[in-house]
Order: structure tokens, then C-alpha cells, then sequence
């Protein structure tokens, strides 16, 4: 009990105890003291260092840079604590209570909080979920609730914590809007029946005609399924009079959402969905991409069922199918591979002997949980230049590869691997593939592909920076601006370390010129 001890007299200040038989912080509200706050242990030590980042934020009038700076020290405290084997998300939530006041009402604020804890999730994600079903079930604070109810629509895929901010907030003033939003970010039938319930309850206020707006405008995202769920709530005779004048809005003629110049993309996107489970609407799809034959043919497939795969198969052999409609078909056909169709390996084979193809095909391999081709993509990366890359960075963003966490496993710890390999070797050849694979790196972050870079190698990058300042590493300067312009984008401790080292100690004055750059950025003053 002496960890608590230290920190008892803080939690008390707050309104808190700490009782003996739990061995942990509970609010000293009747209706909860008998149930527990916290989920974890945490020290005092890190809860004083979060309120010290959050108390420099408050500090600073709060604009963008401080921002952007805030969550950097949040993201690199958060990776501490995990390393050490702590779930850090309670603590840094806690220690948010300083801001209350600009957390309150600041959406862009809340959305970077919510950042920082889905990065955690991705980390400890069986450890993360009881922390955040904990806290929708148990705190009260609307500030932090509001961050984990955005955290969770950024998570997406968890269908408990789903229900369970719909249950709890979904008809709550104080969180509602919140959780419409959530439960927008991921686009599925489960998500749009959610949705649904909030619309139904709609009343005449500005604040849910927002909401009916919004929905109005981006229902197109949702699938097929979703005309028979629309009909189900506009018939309901507990409908409001304000959500019934929402569905009517994309309702048509025969009360059905039907296909139409106006809406067939939707149309299509629909019956791809529903194909999955249900034997007609799969029928109905197959049929609509034999007719139709197009790009968004082979695109859709990768949403149905791995069945499609005959149909890809038969798109791919075909002599006559345009190459852009051929790269599509098999990117989807390692996405299929991967749920289930038998032969997708085997068809992906016989399209590797074409050079136009190549691209496609390593992606759609990667996608199909294929570990050699992720290191055939870094090699690409460390022969050639951005600018040659266009059609692979295009593909790789149409293949939303980043969405699939195995394939970013892969490919992650395949640049971990051939960056410990480049520099082991000292040679020429080498130092060209590291100029290409830095170059690529820093191109990362504007094409939306830095969940590729891991925390390791930007460890690693910053480890070999300070080799270059101490000279004990030799390198080009376009090279140390290219890593430069790559860890600037994960600030934390030791990227600032770098920062200031290089401007304080490089040779190279536009190395020295650009670090000075990113300290000036962050309103950091440079040493003098």
C-alpha cells in the first residue's frame, strides 16, 4: 500500500480516497465509493510527469504548436510506461483533469487525446479494453469520457465498446453528438443501426438538425444492408418527428432505396456488403459486376465473400482487361486469398511473369499475409526514388493497406530488418539504397503511410543522428536531412535531444539550418 500512500493526499484534493481493501482510488460519491475507478496501479511519478506536460500545454495559450508538442510528450511518456509494463491511459486521462476547461469544448484536442490512446491500444489491446470499458462504466468526468468515446470510433472494430457508449451516452445531452460521431468514423450496418437509434430520437434543436445533416450527407458510406434498416427505423412508430423527416430525405418513391443515377454508387457499395451473408444480394452482386465489368467491379469484390474469387480469377486471365482494372482485380484477389479463397496464391502466381503487373502483385501478396514479399517492397523503396514510385505509392493507398494491422506488421518489421542491414554494410551500393529508403521514409508521412515506420526504427534513426554528430557515422547531408524531415513527425524527448544536438554540434551547416528549423517550429528555443 505504500505506492498509494505517496499520492494519497493528491487524490484526496480531487475528491478521491484510496480504500485498503481494493488497493485502489474510487470516488468518494456513494453511488460508486463501493466500485473500483482505476483499473491499473500507476506511480506517483508518472502521473506528476503528465500533469507537468499538461500544465506547460495551459501554459503556453494553448495554440496549434503546443498542440502538436502536447502530443508528443504524451505519445513518448504512454510508450515508457508501457515498456515498463503499465497500461498508461487512467493515469494520462487523470492528469487531463488540469485542462478541463479548454478540453471541455476543444474537438481537435479531444481527437488528439483519443490519438494517443488508440496508439496504445494498438500495443495492448486486451489491457486497453478493460481500461476503457471501466471508465465508460465508471467515470463521470465528461472531458475525459468524451476523449475515450472518440477514442473508441477511431479504434472501430470493437463491437462491445460499440454498444457500450451507445448504452450508456447515446441519449445523453452531454455525449451525444460524441457518440454519433464515433460510430461515423467506421461505416458498417452494425454501426449504422447505432446510428439509427440516435436518429430516431431526434428532437427540434439545432444541435440534432447537425446531426440529421450529417447523416444525410455521408450515409453513402454505409452498406447495402443498409436500405432494409432505414425502411425498419422509418417505420417505426416511436420515430421523432425529426428523424422521420431525416430518413424521408433519402427515402424514395416506393419507400425503398433504390438504385439510381443519383445514388448508384451506393448501390453498388450496398449489395457488395450484403453479399457476404446473404445468398441473393451475393447473387445479385456477382451478376452486377459481370454487367457492369469496370474498375469498381473488381474494387467491390474485395468487401464480398472469398467466393468471388472464380469471378477475379476469370477478370485477371482475361487478355482484354485493362491494365489499371487488372491491378485493381488483383489486389483484391489477395484480400480474398486472405479470407478464405483457395486458389488466390496460385492465380497472383501465374501474374508475376508480367513487369506490369509487378507492383500489384506485392501488394496483393502482402495482403495475403505473405512475409517475403513485404521484404520485396522495401527493396523497391531502397532502389528507387518517390518520384519513380508513383504508381506503388498509388496502389498501396487504393489497397488501404494500412487498415490491415498483419500487413503493416510485415512490412514494418521488414524496414526494421533492412535498415539494421544497410548499416552494418559500408559500401557504395549500400549508401545509394539508404539514400532511396530515407528519402521514401520522409515521403511517408504526406502519402498517409507512417504507420509503417515503428517506434523501433525511429529510435534507431535518432540513435544514428547522434552517431553522425559525434562523427563516429559518416553521411551525406541530404541523407541526415531526409531522417530529419522523418522522426520530426514523431516528436518526443529523444527526437528533441537529436534536434538540439545537431544544431548545437553538426559540421554541416544546412543540417545545423534545418534543426534549428524544427526546434523554431515547435517554439522550442534552440541552445545557444
Amino acid at each position: 500500500m505504500e505506492k498509494y500512500n505517496s499520492f494519497r493526499s493528491f487524490f484526496e484534493n480531487a475528491g478521491l480516497q484510496v480504500r485498503q481493501e481494493f488497493e485502489t482510488a474510487v470516488h468518494v460519491d456513494e453511488n460508486i465509493a463501493n466500485n473500483r475507478l482505476f483499473v491499473w496501479h500507476f506511480e506517483e511519478a508518472d502521473l506528476e510527469e503528465f500533469l507537468e506536460y499538461f500544465k506547460m500545454y495551459k501554459e503556453s495559450n494553448m495554440r496549434d504548436a503546443a498542440k502538436i508538442k502536447l502530443s508528443s510528450h504524451l505519445n513518448s511518456k504512454m510508450s515508457e510506461m508501457i515498456r515498463e509494463g503499465y497500461n498508461p491511459v487512467e493515469c494520462m486521462l487523470y492528469a487531463s483533469k488540469v485542462i478541463n476547461m479548454e478540453l471541455q469544448n476543444n474537438i481537435e484536442l479531444q481527437d488528439r487525446l483519443a490519438e494517443c490512446i488508440r496508439s496504445v491500444y494498438l500495443k495492448q489491446e486486451t489491457e486497453t479494453i478493460a481500461v476503457l470499458k471501466n471508465i465508460i462504466e465508471m467515470w463521470s468526468w465528461i472531458p475525459q469520457v468524451k476523449v475515450v468515446i472518440s477514442a473508441i470510433g477511431l479504434i472501430g472494430d470493437n463491437q462491445e465498446l460499440l454498444d457500450k457508449i451507445l448504452f450508456y451516452y447515446g441519449e445523453d445531452p452531454n455525449y451525444k453528438t460524441k457518440v454519433f460521431y464515433a460510430f461515423m468514423q467506421n461505416k458498417s450496418v452494425e454501426n449504422l443501426e447505432r446510428v439509427l437509434k440516435i436518429i430516431m430520437d431526434l428532437q427540434e434543436c439545432e444541435e440534432d438538425n447537425i446531426l440529421g445533416k450529417v447523416f444525410i450527407k455521408q450515409i453513402s458510406g454505409f452498406g447495402y444492408e443498409g436500405s432494409k434498416l432505414i425502411k425498419k427505423y422509418y417505420d417505426n412508430p416511436g420515430i421523432s418527428k425529426v428523424g422521420s423527416k431525416v430518413l424521408k430525405k433519402i427515402m424514395f418513391q416506393d419507400n425503398t432505396i433504390a438504385a439510381t443515377e443519383k445514388n448508384a454508387s451506393w448501390a453498388r457499395n450496398m449489395l457488395a456488403n450484403n453479399s457476404l451473408k446473404d445468398d441473393l444480394a451475393y447473387q445479385e452482386f456477382v451478376a452486377d459486376c459481370q454487367e457492369k465489368y469496370d474498375d469498381n467491379a473488381m474494387y467491390l469484390c474485395r468487401f464480398s465473400r472469398p467466393d468471388i474469387g472464380d469471378f477475379l480469377k476469370n477478370a485477371i486471365e482475361d487478355e482484354k482487361l485493362n491494365q489499371k482494372n487488372k491491378n485493381t482485380a488483383i489486389i483484391s484477389m489477395g484480400i480474398v486469398g486472405y479470407k478464405g479463397y483457395a486458389q488466390a496464391a496460385s492465380v497472383l502466381k501465374t501474374c508475376e511473369d508480367r513487369e506490369e503487373n509487378e507492383y500489384a502483385v506485392i501488394v496483393a501478396k502482402i495482403l495475403l499475409n505473405e512475409k517475403e514479399y513485404a521484404g520485396k517492397l522495401v527493396d523497391i523503396f531502397c532502389r528507387k526514388m518517390e518520384y519513380e514510385l508513383s504508381e506503388l505509392y498509388g496502389l498501396l493507398k487504393s489497397a488501404n493497406v494500412i487498415s490491415y494491422n498483419y500487413a503493416v506488421n510485415l512490412i514494418s518489421a521488414s524496414f526494421e530488418n533492412k535498415w539494421k542491414a544497410l548499416l552494418r554494410e559500408e559500401n557504395d551500393s549500400h549508401m545509394n539504397e539508404l539514400n532511396c529508403l530515407a528519402s521514401n521514409f520522409q515521403i511517408f508521412w504526406d502519402k498517409h503511410l507512417y504507420a509503417f515506420l515503428s517506434q523501433n526504427i525511429l529510435g534507431e534513426i535518432c540513435n544514428l543522428l547522434m552517431g553522425y554528430v559525434r562523427n563516429s557515422v559518416i553521411f551525406p547531408s541530404g541523407i541526415v536531412i531526409s531522417l530529419i524531415e522523418t522522426i520530426v513527425h514523431s516528436w518526443n524527448r529523444d527526437v528533441e535531444t537529436t534536434m538540439f544536438a545537431l544544431y548545437k554540434n553538426a559540421v554541416d551547416e544546412k543540417v545545423q539550418e534545418v534543426s534549428f528549423k524544427k526546434l523554431k517550429e515547435r517554439k522550442i528555443e534552440a541552445p545557444r
